[in-house]
């Protein structure tokens, strides 16, 4: 057994591994592709991670079984998934201590450590997390693509996808939305939108976002009310935060303004999304951190957390 700690950030497109020493500190890094879990079976989510996993390893100049292996993985919330997938790496022999969490909670390790703070994320789907002083955990969205996800890539290419449909169909006002989702798609007509939405993944899905959002700020009024749309869905997200915080006696006068983090392909630095997020936000009173956020560095410290509690 080698003394390192390895933790893994699985998102629905890229999977990326950090190697760590016992202080915390990165030794290695690789990346690849992921099998996001609900695209296949378990075994293809395991076995993609176990690549990187072991490319990482490998670069780091250290053997497997690492000490500890903390897994964030997208769609890892359900308890009984989680459980299946954790097995899946045991199985492995990665590591003499494994544990498989969601990415979100990876990615909170990164921006907060052990303190408190608030994380929204917006990528494909949105979810958002607080943590106060005392130790409180509170949880809003993450309820996936069916019943929440408000806000986030998948929700939007829906939208946009829908509003091209219906205008098709003189059922809403003509956007150019059409064409721009045409050409991206490099298909000849809208009904060509069928078959490739019967085929597309939900990332492929959300990689349609950021196009509908330059399409919103070249000036189209349905593209605008898209954007405008999902940029008031996470100020709500984080607006349930606040309050769930208040009601169970978080916030304190004297206390200075809780810290957020924005985290995901649409809000993070460079997120095309966030500059019209951002005004949306100053009124809450929250302090916006400037700490970069590494989920699979996270889930490193996440996994020599782990260890030391287990005593390994």
């Amino acid at each position: 057994m080698s003394d390192c700690r390895v933790g893994v950030d699985a998102g629905g497109s890229r999977v990326t591994a950090v190697v760590a020493d016992a202080r915390g500190t990165e030794l290695a890094r690789c990346s690849g592709p992921s099998v996001p879990l609900g695209e296949g079976p378990v075994e293809g989510t395991v076995g993609a991670v176990e690549e990187v996993v072991r490319a990482a390893v490998r670069r780091a100049g250290a053997e497997l079984p690492a000490r500890a292996l903390w897994v964030g993985l997208a769609g890892a919330g359900r308890e009984p998934v989680r459980q299946r997938v954790e097995q899946g790496f045991v199985a492995r022999h990665l590591a003499t201590h494994v544990r498989v969490g969601t990415d979100a909670a990876a990615a909170f390790a990164s921006a907060f450590g052990e303190g408190p703070g608030i994380l929204l994320i917006a990528g494909t789907g949105t979810i958002a997390l607080a943590r106060d002083s005392e130790g409180r955990r509170v949880r809003v969205g993450g309820w996936g693509a069916w019943l929440g996800d408000e806000g986030g890539g998948h929700w939007i290419a829906v939208r946009a996808l829908r509003s091209v449909a219906r205008a098709e169909d003189g059922r809403a006002q003509p956007t150019a939305l059409r064409s721009a989702i045409m050409a991206h798609l490099e298909i000849e007509g809208p009904e060509d939108l069928i078959a490739w939405t019967d085929r597309a993944t939900r990332g492929q899905l959300a990689a349609l976002a950021p196009r509908v959002i330059e399409v919103a700020r070249d000036g189209d009024p349905v593209a605008s009310a898209i954007v405008t749309d999902a940029a008031a869905e996470l100020r709500t997200h984080l607006l349930a935060l606040v309050e769930r915080l208040t009601a169970a006696g978080s916030a304190d006068a004297a206390d200075p303004p809780l810290r957020l983090a924005l985290w995901g392909g649409l809000i993070a630095e460079g997120g095309a999304l966030r500059p019209v997020l951002l005004p949306l936000l100053e009124p809450l009173g929250l302090e916006l951190t400037t700490t970069p956020v590494d989920p699979a560095l996270g889930a490193a410290r996440l996994a020599g957390v782990e260890s030391a509690r287990a005593g390994c």
